[in-house]
Parts: structure tokens; C-alpha cells; sequence
């Protein structure tokens, strides 16, 4: 090989090792120049699973006159605590929600302390019972003229105005519809319907007393009111003192018949809740006795006994109650659904029973009549069951009775 060969080939060795050289080091270099990745942290794990955690529940509401809510109405969890209420910034110390309104929770678990709110709403509408009303031409009436009664479960006064303006100024001889509106502090409305009858004079129906210049008369008065859609016809016997000026002034007045038109009963759980809430205090000796022999009938068969469930308790009087006025005595509710809505999360099986004339009318006839009936009472003694609620409503004599089950 000759001498420019040798250094042509050297030349080109030389190069080609930079030319690798170059190659390696940027091959290195983009190699150390990727990114880390991040250390794993254990943050949110140990957040997620931080013992004794507790979650609250919003936006709670509760009807006016239910009970005190318990710690356990406002946690996701069972926990055990204590819990202070506050209204108006005063501690809350009533035996039940009397006032509408927020109120304050304050909740003391395992040393931890938690704040929240809770609404009381009241949603049932006032109770308004009418009369007839009978007058002389000539003379004047208001409206209190046609008010038998008007209730509500705030206990204030019910706010009371006609339907028409024209209602308040009748004058001429005629019948007329007379349509009454009541409202409560929270709005909620009752409307009923009367009857006002405006006679002439000369047409007064008396009794004439030779020796007075008074008489009286006697009429049957009709008055028409409402509770939970049901129509209730109260007729009453009214006695009047016929005045010599032709005016009437009322002496005594006598129920003599109540009907009702069960028919068009509509009312919600919602709408229940309250005087079922009303009637869990009112029966309360009752509901314990009932528990008793419950019991009884459970430890014959070593079954540990059951314990009251509030919750069962409310739903039971909706039950007893929805019964008593819709006359549906039956598992399916009145709305077509199971009875198990009433409580879907807690109630797994039902007992239900009615009567009158002295049927049923006790805790102990009642009870011993579920034990007769192997159905009823494989739900008594049933030892997978842990709670119960209980419930009774009467109306008219006749006595509606409920027992819901749960785990």
C-alpha cells in the first residue's frame, strides 16, 4: 500500500471514531435527560382511610311537632355521641320541634366535634270545620258566623278570609255557597265549602209563645270540612231563640250525624308524618304494652327480644293512620305501592288488624288476635327480626292497629 493510501485511510478512521463518538454521547445524553417519575405519595390513602372519620348528612328537614332528632338522623355511620341543639342561638331543650325554623347542631363523637343545620317545616294544612248558617233578611253575619272550628298544629290562630269578596255582602233573600279559606303562618291552605240562607221576614220559621215576645226554633245544620281529601259531613241540631225583631240567637247545638266520603281520600307521607308523629306520643302506653307481649310471645320460643325503632314507630302510625281514613285495610297502600315504602330502608314485614265494638280495641286483644293467626305471628316470634315499630289510630270507635319489622 502506498504512503497516500495509508494516510487516506487514517484519515478516515479518525472519522469515523468521532462520528461514534457524537453518536454515543447524545444517545447518553437524551437518556438521562427523560424525566423522573414523582415519588408515590401517601396522602389522600391515608385521608381516605383515617379511622373514625364521620360524614354528615345534608339538607335534613323534619315536620313540625317530630321528635328530637337523634345523632344517628345526621351521620352516614352508626356512631355513638352526644348532640346539642340550638334555636336562636339559645340551647334547645323542648321534648320536640315546636318552632319552624333552622336550627343549629352541634355533634360530639370520639372526642371530635361536628356542626351542621337542620330545617323544621310545617306542611299540614290547617283543619277548618263549617256550619250553615240561617239569617233573617235584615240581618248581618261575618265570617266567624260559619266557623264550627279551625285548628292547627302550630297552635296559632288561623288566618280566615272568603274565597269572593261578594261572600261577605250577601243581603236579599236566597241560598247561597259560601266558601271559607284558612291559612297558617307557613302558608299552608284549607278551603270548605257552607251554605248561607237569607230568609224574609215574614217567612221565620217559629214557634209562637203567646205570653213572650220571644219563641224558638229548632233546625238541622249541615257543615262540611276536609282532612286529607276525605269529605266530612257533620249535621247538627241547632236551637234558636226567635227574637220579636225577627233575629235569631243560638241556645244549644247538638251533634246528631258525621259522615264520610272516604272515596277521595289523597294525602302523602309527608303529610301523614305529622299527626302521626302526634299520635306515637299520644299511644305510647299502648305501643309499650303491645311490645310487652310481643316479648312475651318471643322468650316462649328463645327469641331475643325486639327493641323500638323511632323511625318504625312514625311509619306505623302513617300506616294505622292512611287505613283509618282511606278505609283501605290492606298491604298495598292507598297510592297503589307496597306498605314497605312507608319505610323502605328499615320495614321488612307487617302486621295489621282493625275492629270496633270492643275488638281490639286493647293492646292485649289486639295482640293475642295477631298470636292466634300463624302468619302474624311467625312475624312476632321471627328471631332474625331486632326491631319494631308500633302503631294505632281510632276513629269513630274503630281501632287500626300496625306492627312493622326490621333487622
Amino acid at each position: 500500500m502506498s504512503k497516500k493510501k495509508k494516510i487516506i485511510l487514517f484519515i478516515a478512521l479518525i472519522v469515523t471514531v468521532v462520528t461514534l463518538g457524537i453518536i454515543i454521547g447524545v444517545t447518553l445524553s437524551n437518556k438521562d435527560s427523560k424525566p423522573k417519575e414523582p415519588e408515590k405519595t401517601e396522602t389522600k390513602k391515608e385521608e381516605s382511610t383515617k379511622e373514625d372519620e364521620i360524614s354528615l348528612k345534608e339538607d335534613l328537614t323534619f315536620s313540625l311537632n317530630a321528635n328530637i332528632p337523634t345523632v344517628q338522623d345526621f351521620v352516614t355511620e352508626n356512631a355513638e355521641g352526644t348532640l346539642t341543639i340550638y334555636l336562636e342561638d339559645k340551647e334547645y331543650q323542648e321534648e320536640t320541634l315546636t318552632k319552624v325554623g333552622t336550627y343549629k347542631v352541634t355533634i360530639k363523637i370520639n372526642d371530635e366535634t361536628y356542626e351542621t343545620t337542620f330545617k323544621v317545616l310545617d306542611t299540614e294544612k290547617p283543619e277548618l270545620k263549617l256550619k250553615e248558617v240561617t239569617i233573617t233578611e235584615g240581618s248581618k253575619y261575618t265570617i266567624k258566623s260559619f266557623i264550627t272550628s279551625c285548628t292547627d298544629n302550630s297552635n296559632e290562630d288561623c288566618v280566615l278570609s272568603f274565597t269572593k269578596e261578594e261572600m261577605a255582602k250577601y243581603t236579599k233573600t236566597g241560598t247561597y255557597d259560601i266558601e271559607i279559606t284558612a291559612k297558617d303562618s307557613s302558608e299552608n291552605t284549607t278551603n270548605a265549602k257552607t251554605k248561607l240562607t237569607i230568609k224574609a221576614k215574614n217567612n221565620s220559621s217559629k214557634t209562637e209563645n203567646p205570653t213572650s215576645s220571644s219563641s224558638t226554633t229548632t233546625e238541622d245544620v249541615a257543615s262540611i270540612s276536609y282532612k286529607y281529601g276525605v269529605k266530612i259531613t257533620t249535621t247538627e241540631t241547632v236551637t234558636y231563640k226567635v227574637n220579636s225583631d225577627g233575629t235569631k240567637t243560638e241556645i244549644s247545638r247538638k251533634t246528631k250525624k258525621t259522615s264520610y266520603d272516604k272515596s277521595t281520600f289523597k294525602a302523602t307521607t309527608a303529610e301523614l308524618t305529622p299527626e302521626a308523629t302526634s299520635n306515637a306520643k299520644k299511644y305510647s302506653a299502648q305501643i309499650n304494652e303491645v311490645l310487652k307481649y310481643v316479648n312475651e310471645y318471643r322468650a316462649e320460643v328463645g327469641a331475643s327480644p325486639l327493641v323500638l325503632d323511632n323511625d318504625l314507630i312514625i311509619a306505623a302510625n302513617v300506616r294505622a293512620t292512611e287505613m283509618a281514613w282511606s278505609e283501605k285495610f290492606s298491604h298495598t297502600r292507598p297510592d297503589g305501592t307496597s306498605c314497605f315504602t312507608v319505610s323502605p330502608n328499615k320495614a321488612f314485614a307487617e302486621n295489621i288488624a282493625y275492629g270496633w265494638g270492643g275488638m281490639y280495641s286493647t293492646a292485649k286483644s289486639v295482640s293475642e288476635g295477631w298470636k292466634a293467626s300463624p302468619g302474624h305471628y311467625q312475624n312476632m316470634i321471627d328471631s332474625g327480626y331486632q326491631t319494631i315499630g308500633i302503631g294505632m289510630y281510632n276513629l269513630n270507635g274503630t281501632y287500626y292497629w300496625v306492627q312493622l319489622f326490621g333487622y
